[in-house]
């Protein structure tokens, strides 16, 4: 009987172990499926890691095992873009880069953001599998920030809102101009005033900045 023990109790130290991953498995997921955006954690050569299933839609599989999968967006430039981002972010030390990539499907303007995810000095190991960027796609029609939660979070006035609001849509100085009856001067002002708020250095970094915080939200 003593020989059995140390046996015994290595298989029931196993099946503890077995146990605690299973429903740290579960509770993950869980958490995935609230996050009201399509969600994908990546590896470091852009594997898939984890994803919700609001993200299935953007997963090829390789070799036809869904094991083996990459994100894969429908728009061929834009999917060029966000891997050579992921990339970027995966040889990154400082933890600082991230990014932004519009792009069409069926007619719908969406958005690719994509951004590190690490801890200070170390990569987080999710689930036994080691990430190393998560991407959210959210529509900005349906996913758009709503004004008084801009103007909460950021302290934003009611033009800074409108000219926030033009600008994630992908319209440009002039465009914004003509669209709200203001000189073209007027909205680098308010476009200065806003990165100044958001604590960014330039546009997308603002845009990047703002859907990160506000729209990527939990059910």
């Amino acid at each position: 009987m003593r020989t059995l023990t140390p046996h015994l109790q290595r298989a029931f130290m196993i099946n503890v172990q077995l146990l605690e991953a299973q429903l740290t498995s579960k509770v993950a997921l869980d958490s995935l499926e609230h996050i009201a955006a399509a969600t994908v954690l990546l590896t470091m050569s852009g594997r898939v890691v984890q994803h919700n299933s609001r993200a299935e839609q953007y997963l090829h599989s390789l070799g036809g095992s869904t094991r083996q999968a990459v994100l894969r967006l429908p728009d061929r430039h834009a999917n060029s873009q966000m891997h050579t981002l992921i990339e970027a972010i995966s040889q990154d030390k400082s933890r600082k880069q991230s990014g932004i990539v519009p792009f069409i499907e069926k007619g719908v303007q969406k958005t690719a953001l994509c951004f590190p995810w690490k801890s200070n000095n170390e990569q987080y190991d999710w689930l036994g599998c080691t990430a190393c960027s998560i991407v959210f796609i959210l529509s900005p029609t349906e996913d758009a920030p709503r004004v008084e939660v801009l103007k909460q979070i950021f302290c934003l006035s009611n033009a800074e809102v409108k000219v926030l609001q033009r600008l994630m849509g992908r319209m440009q100085v002039k465009e914004t101009a003509g669209c709200l009856f203001v000189t073209e001067a007027t909205v680098r002002f308010h476009i200065r005033n806003l990165l100044r708020k958001t604590k960014s250095r330039n546009q997308t970094e603002m845009i990047s900045r703002v859907l990160n915080t506000v729209s990527v939200r939990v059910e």
